[in-house]
């Protein structure tokens, strides 16, 4: 059984030299020569395709570069209103704000010393 076997591999391994030898496998340079070309046509295939990629895309580019310029013109024109609206906001609720402070301490004047308490104690309980 052994014999078998090591018979078979010792035929598998002359098939095998025999297949080398007429496959005539090409020397290192020719594999060194090979492999630049290879390299070489890589490089130009990444060119070629980056070239490619940007024709392609140019004109997309172009039309975000135009939108985004809008873009910026409309939220600049917004920004600049808002912050306009805000300022006339601000002032509008600073004067409401000293109207209703005047007016609430000219009313507690009027009130008699025990609503005064009583608001007094409503307040701290709402405070805690």
């Amino acid at each position: 059984n052994m014999k078998l076997i090591a018979s078979q591999i010792d035929l598998f391994l002359h098939h095998a030299r025999d297949l080398l030898h007429q496959l005539e496998l090409p020397s290192k340079d020719e594999y060194i020569a090979a492999a630049s070309t290879a390299i070489q046509d890589l490089r130009a295939a990444s060119v070629s395709s980056w070239n490619l990629t940007y024709i392609s895309f140019r004109p997309i580019f172009i039309l975000l570069g135009i939108l985004g310029h809008y873009l910026a013109i409309v939220l600049r024109m917004i920004a600049k209103h808002s912050v306009a609206h805000g300022w006339r906001a601000a002032k509008e609720g600073y004067f409401q704000l000293r109207t209703g402070t005047i007016w609430f301490v000219n009313f507690q004047r009027d009130l008699p010393l025990s609503a005064k308490y009583a608001e007094l104690g409503a307040l701290g309980l709402a405070i805690t």
